[in-house]
C-alpha cells in the first residue's frame, strides 16, 4: 500500500468517525459532503447554486394582510334602535360593539360578538313590541349568519396567530415541537365546523381562542423550512450518487472493495442512523400539522382570496416536493448497494 493511500484511507476513517451536525441543517450537509469524499465525486451544483434556486423556486411568502383580510357589511344598530332596546341582554352586546374599543377588536373577538348576538336575538325579540325593532334585529341577525364564514376567515385564516404559525418558526426543529398543537388544531377545526353548522350554543369561544394563541409557536413554519432544507440538501445528495453512479461502477461484478464498505458505513451510519431519524418526525408532523391544516382551509374554499390560495398551492407543492426528494434519494442508493453486492437484486 502506498503512502497516499494509505493516509487516503485513514481520513476516510476519520471521516466516518466524527460528529454529526447538531442541527437538522448540520446533519444532512455532514452527510452529503461525506458521501461526496467517499464517493470521491464532487456535487453537479454548488451550495450556493443549489440555495438560491431552492429559494427561488420553492421558497413561498405569506401574503400580506390587505390580500388576506375580507370586507364584511356593517349591521349597526343605530343609537335611537340601541336605547329601545331596554332591559335586554342584546343591549349591552351592542354597547361592546359600538364602543371605541369595540370598533378596534380583533377578527375574533368581533367574531364572538357576533355569535352573541346571534344567540341573545332569539331572547330578546321573545319579549319585543315593537314590530319595525323586531325587523331590525331579524334583519342583523339574518346578515350576521351570513357573514359567518367571512368573520371565520378574518378569525382565523387572516390572524396574527395564523400568520406566526406559518412565517415565526425559530424552534430548533424537528428536536422541538408543540406539544399541545395536534389537540388545538383538532380543537379549532371542531369550533370552525360548529359555526358553520349553525350550532351556536355549542360553540365555545375560549376553546377558540386558546387554540388560535397557540399557532404562535410557529411551528408550521419551522416545518416547512425543515423540509425545504431537506430538498435542497438530499437533491444535492442525489446528484452526486447518480453522477458517480454514470461515471464508473463502484463494484465490479462479483467484487467488493474497501471504498464500497465505507460507502456502506456512509449510508447506513450517517443515512440511516441520523438523517433518517429526523425524516421520520419530519414525516409524522406533516400528517400531524400540515394535513388537519390543509383539511381546515377546505372549509373557507368559497372565501379564499386569489392570493391565499396561490400561496397555499405553491406551499404545498413544497412539501410534497420534500417527500418526494426523500424518495428519490433512497431510490438512487439502491444501485450501488445492489452493485457491491449489499442488497438483494430485486
Amino acid at each position: 500500500m502506498t503512502k497516499w493511500r494509505f493516509f487516503t484511507q485513514l481520513s476516510l476513517c476519520f471521516l466516518l468517525l466524527g460528529c454529526t451536525g447538531e442541527t437538522l441543517q448540520g446533519t444532512l450537509e455532514d452527510y452529503s459532503t461525506r458521501l461526496q469524499r467517499v464517493l470521491e465525486q464532487n456535487a453537479v451544483s454548488t451550495q450556493h447554486q443549489s440555495e438560491s434556486r431552492f429559494s427561488s423556486k420553492y421558497s413561498v411568502n405569506f401574503p400580506a394582510k390587505r390580500d388576506l383580510t375580507l370586507t364584511v357589511p356593517i349591521t349597526d344598530i343605530d343609537l335611537m334602535e340601541f336605547l329601545q332596546l331596554g332591559d335586554c341582554q342584546l343591549q349591552g352586546v351592542v354597547a361592546e360593539k359600538n364602543s371605541s374599543l369595540g370598533r378596534l377588536a380583533e377578527a375574533s373577538i368581533v367574531l364572538r360578538q357576533d355569535v352573541e348576538f346571534i344567540l341573545l336575538a332569539e331572547q330578546c325579540l321573545s319579549v319585543m313590541e315593537r314590530p319595525e325593532l323586531i325587523a331590525t334585529i331579524q334583519a342583523a341577525t339574518e346578515q350576521k349568519k351570513r357573514n359567518l364564514r367571512v368573520r371565520l376567515w378574518n378569525a382565523v385564516i387572516a390572524s396574527q396567530e395564523y400568520r406566526a404559525f406559518w412565517t415565526a418558526g425559530k424552534m430548533e426543529y424537528p428536536y422541538v415541537a408543540e406539544s399541545s398543537l395536534q389537540g388545538s388544531l383538532s380543537v379549532l377545526h371542531t369550533q370552525v365546523k360548529l359555526l358553520l353548522s349553525q350550532e351556536f350554543e355549542s360553540f365555545d369561544a375560549n376553546q377558540f381562542e386558546e387554540a388560535l394563541r397557540t399557532l404562535r409557536s410557529g411551528e408550521a413554519a419551522a416545518l416547512s423550512q425543515s423540509w425545504l432544507i431537506v430538498s435542497r440538501v438530499l437533491e444535492q445528495a442525489t446528484e452526486v450518487l447518480k453522477a458517480r453512479a454514470a461515471r464508473r461502477p463502484l463494484c465490479y461484478q462479483g467484487m467488493r472493495n474497501q471504498q464500497a464498505e465505507y460507502f456502506r458505513n456512509v449510508v447506513l451510519n450517517q443515512f440511516v442512523g441520523s438523517v433518517q431519524k429526523d425524516l421520520a418526525v419530519l414525516n409524522q408532523r406533516y400528517y400531524d400539522v400540515v394535513v388537519p391544516v390543509q383539511a381546515m382551509e377546505l372549509l373557507f374554499a368559497d372565501v379564499e382570496t386569489e392570493a391565499y390560495r396561490q400561496y397555499r398551492l405553491a406551499r404545498d407543492r413544497a412539501f410534497i416536493h420534500g417527500i418526494d426528494t426523500v424518495k428519490n434519494h433512497v431510490d438512487a442508493i439502491q444501485p450501488l448497494m445492489i452493485q457491491c453486492g449489499f442488497l438483494p437484486d430485486v
